[in-house]
This record gives C-alpha cells, sequence and structure tokens, in this order.
C-alpha cells in the first residue's frame, strides 16, 4: 500500500477491512510502544489514564491510543461506550481558551471500535492529530496541565517546557489546521442550514490568530501565502486565493439569504447554489496543493 511506516495506523492498515480483534492482534504485532502508540487498560484512574494519553500524543506528533489493550499487547477490553469516552475527552468543567485545547475530541481523528465477542466488551483505538494548539487536561482540583511524550510516557510538562510546546507551531500544522477550519466552514455552507454559516461570521478565526501572531509570515512559503491570501492587486487588496473567495462568497451570501426569506432549501436561487460550490471548489484546490506539497489530509 502506499503509506509509510510513519504515516500507518489502524485505520490504512485495514484498507477496507472488517476491524476485529484478529485484525487488530496482527497490527498491533507490528507496533513497539514508543512516541506515537500507547496503550490503556481499564482501571481506577481510567478516564485520566486515557485523557492524558491524548493529551500527550497531540502534544507530540500524534499517534495512536488503544484502549482495552495491554502493555503486553494482551486484548482485554472495556465496558463504556464510545460515547462515554467522547464526554470524557470533552472536559466540560473545564475553561476553554483562545490559544489552547481542553475539548480532548479535537485531537481525535476518528475512533474504531473494535468488538471481542463478548458482551458489553470492545477496544477503541484512537488516531490523535496534532491540532496546532497545545492541549491540556484537567486535573482534580481544576488544575489544567499540559502532559507530553518522553519515550514510551506520557508525563506533566514543567512551566517551561509547556511554554516551549505552546509557541511552537510547524509550517505542515498551519496549513492542515487551516484546511481543516475551511472544510468544516464549507461543509456548514453545504448543509441544510446556510443562514448558520453567515450566523457564525463565515469567519476564519485560526487564520485570523496565525496572521495576528506572525506565525503566518514566519513559517509559510511565498507559494502557500500566495494560495491562500492571492495575489496583490493594486493597494487594497487581493485576487483570488482561498481567503479572498471566503469573503466574497460571505458578501455574496448575506444578499442572496437576504432575498430568500421563506424559501424552500430545493428552490434555492442558482446564485446562492453556485456561491457554495465556489466555497467547495476552493476547499478542493487547497486540498489539492496540499497533497502535491506532500502533506496528509483526510
Amino acid at each position: 500500500m502506499n503509506v509509510t511506516p510513519g504515516e500507518m495506523t489502524y485505520f490504512t492498515w485495514l484498507e477496507g477491512k472488517a476491524s476485529t480483534s484478529s485484525n487488530l492482534t496482527r497490527y498491533l504485532a507490528t507496533l513497539a510502544e514508543w512516541w506515537n502508540a500507547e496503550f490503556k487498560i481499564p482501571s481506577g484512574a481510567e478516564e485520566l489514564g486515557i485523557r492524558k494519553g491524548v493529551c500527550a500524543l497531540s502534544n507530540a506528533r500524534g499517534g495512536e491510543l488503544f484502549v482495552g489493550v495491554a502493555d503486553g499487547k494482551e486484548l482485554v477490553g472495556c465496558s463504556f461506550t464510545e460515547q462515554t469516552l467522547r464526554q470524557w475527552l470533552q472536559q466540560p468543567r473545564s475553561t476553554p481558551g483562545e490559544w489552547y485545547v481542553v475539548d480532548l475530541n479535537q485531537s481525535v481523528r476518528r475512533i474504531i471500535p473494535v468488538p471481542l465477542g463478548r458482551i458489553d466488551s470492545r477496544i477503541f483505538v484512537l488516531e490523535i492529530v496534532r491540532t496546532g494548539q497545545p492541549a491540556f487536561v484537567l486535573l482534580e482540583g481544576g488544575e489544567l496541565a499540559m502532559y507530553i511524550r518522553e519515550g514510551e510516557s506520557s508525563v506533566k510538562a514543567g512551566s517551561l517546557r509547556a511554554l516551549e510546546c505552546s509557541r511552537h507551531l510547524s509550517r505542515e500544522e498551519i496549513l492542515v489546521t487551516l484546511y481543516e477550519e475551511l472544510k468544516t466552514l464549507s461543509d456548514v455552507i453545504g448543509g441544510m442550514f446556510p443562514g448558520l454559516a453567515v450566523d457564525l461570521g463565515m469567519s476564519l478565526p485560526y487564520l485570523m490568530k496565525r496572521l495576528e501572531d506572525g506565525s503566518f509570515y514566519r513559517l509559510l512559503t511565498a507559494e502557500d501565502k500566495l494560495i491562500i491570501l492571492g495575489k496583490a492587486q493594486g493597494d487594497t487588496g487581493y485576487t483570488g486565493g482561498v481567503l479572498q473567495e471566503v469573503f466574497e462568497a460571505r458578501r455574496r451570501y448575506r444578499s442572496e439569504l437576504g432575498s430568500t426569506q421563506g424559501i424552500a432549501m430545493g428552490d434555492m436561487p442558482i446564485r446562492l447554489y453556485d456561491t457554495q460550490q465556489r466555497i467547495k471548489g476552493s476547499v478542493g484546490s487547497f486540498a489539492g496543493y496540499l497533497r502535491r506539497q506532500g502533506i496528509k489530509i483526510d
């Protein structure tokens, strides 16, 4: 298959095969618990251990967390559901921030269940990605702590290490996160309630933050900037580019939605549909650019 060893995940390894205990066992035989793989079995503090593992992998280079698998790769299983797992990762009692992640679901690209053939027993394979922002775990007492990978372990970072990690961004992280932001906006616009896109401002907050903190200019290449911002036009703006398409679509969308109140989605004017397609086309072009750069996206 066309996947390099560093990019191999359980999902790509399956290549459409069923997610079964026998297939998982074969896949695990190819792994060592190192910087990009961690095993967790049910224990008295399973919720905290899972959140620490997700946080640490997200703050490193991503990887996989195998919930219900022992260090010796034995399939032990767990009894809680995926819904419960996602509720733990959400950390609803934590306070969100602009520069860090507390909802750890944002760090999970996908969760693949593996049934064990016993009632109420399963394994979960979590594919973890970097979000472009540092992830934190909510501890007892309300403390937010950053966990990082050191060899095979997830450890709590000291204040200086946490600061170092929080300030680290790479070109690839910025581009991939911006793509995810654009894709989400495209999905909202193309959904059943396009007015929501306008209510949300049809904005790109992650891109705006990278422009404000200067990482956009420091880390991206001239070609990256051109595909995102477009080409300068006079002294007042840009023509073409992803950003230009989004803001032009916002202007058109607001205008068209103002003239379509009470009209069913199926009777939406062609111009409004064309605006949706322009955004989707812009996202598709950006995805193609990233792939040509050798950057892995879904």
